[in-house]
C-alpha cells in the first residue's frame, strides 16, 4: 500500500492511499487514514506508536480519540 500525505504547517491535511492488499489491511489504512486526518505530525506519531505497540504485543495506551480533535480520554495500559 502506498501513501501520500498533504501536510500544511505541521498538520496532516490530507491522506490517500492506493495499492493491493488483503481486506483487513485495507480496511485498517483506510481507518488510520481518516484518524491522522487534521492531526499534528507529534500527535499522528502518538497515534501510530500506540498502533504499532498494540500490533507487536508491546504495552501501550487504551485510548479514545475525539473526531476533529485530539482529547485522548486515558481507559489505562494492555
Amino acid at each position: 500500500i502506498d501513501l501520500e500525505v498533504l501536510g500544511e504547517d505541521g498538520t496532516i491535511k490530507d491522506i490517500c492511499f492506493d495499492g493491493v492488499a488483503c481486506t483487513i489491511s485495507t480496511a485498517s489504512t483506510s481507518i488510520m487514514s481518516e484518524l491522522l486526518k487534521d492531526k499534528s505530525v507529534e500527535e499522528a506519531n502518538i497515534i501510530i506508536e500506540n498502533y504499532l505497540n498494540m500490533l507487536y504485543g508491546k504495552e501501550y495506551t487504551l485510548c479514545v480519540c475525539k473526531e476533529n480533535t485530539f482529547d485522548i480520554e486515558f481507559i489505562g495500559m494492555r
